[in-house]
């Protein structure tokens, strides 16, 4: 409001007087869906405190390779989630013009997108040694983060699947199910 108050004059833009209410069924479409969407964050990070805690209780080589694998996972899967953010209002925005080919059209490019990413994941399979000693040199949390590194390298690709549906419904303002779907992962 004060640099607002200082270049008001120099500016198109304009405060608005009032504030306007909104209607009941926009409020209940919002909440149906960003709830939904709020709570499978949630959850996702609630899964990560979980994992970290339970690695932590068999000792410092066990947590810190998990907390790498944790980190080296979240590139790709953050280029997944972003290509599903992408996603959403281009579906949503042809799901309420009723063009429905188009929106399948942009579900369709966006899975393939996204799956092309994933898949990238299993060359973690013969580089984990590689990408461990990248984050540190103790041969033990190397060893110990290869195998661990190796295991959840297919992980990603079901987790895109499940992000990519999620959002989808959410861009069909289904947030019941993107919730469930969620709470599934």
């Amino acid at each position: 409001i004060v640099v607002y108050q200082k270049v008001r004059s120099k500016t198109v833009l304009a405060l608005p007087r009032r504030i306007e209410r909104v209607q009941k069924s926009s409020m209940r479409a919002i909440f149906s869906v960003g709830v939904p969407a709020a709570l499978s964050l949630l959850l996702y990070d609630l899964t990560n405190i979980i994992i970290n805690k339970l690695s932590s209780g068999h000792g410092d080589i066990e947590l810190a390779a998990m907390g790498i694998i944790l980190k080296v996972e979240r590139l790709p899967l953050n280029i997944c989630v972003g290509i599903c953010l992408a996603m959403m209002p281009l579906v949503a925005y042809n799901f309420a013009s009723g063009d429905r080919q188009r929106m399948l059209a942009f579900f369709r490019i966006s899975r393939r997108a996204g799956l092309a990413v994933a898949v990238c994941i299993a060359l973690y399979w013969p580089l984990a040694p590689q990408i461990m000693h990248a984050f540190i040199h103790d041969e033990q949390t190397v060893a110990l983060g290869t195998v661990y590194l190796r295991a959840r390298c297919f992980a990603p690709i079901m987790m895109f699947l499940c992000f990519h549906m999620v959002h989808y419904m959410q861009a069909l303002g289904k947030g019941g199910v993107s919730l469930a779907l969620a709470a599934i992962r």
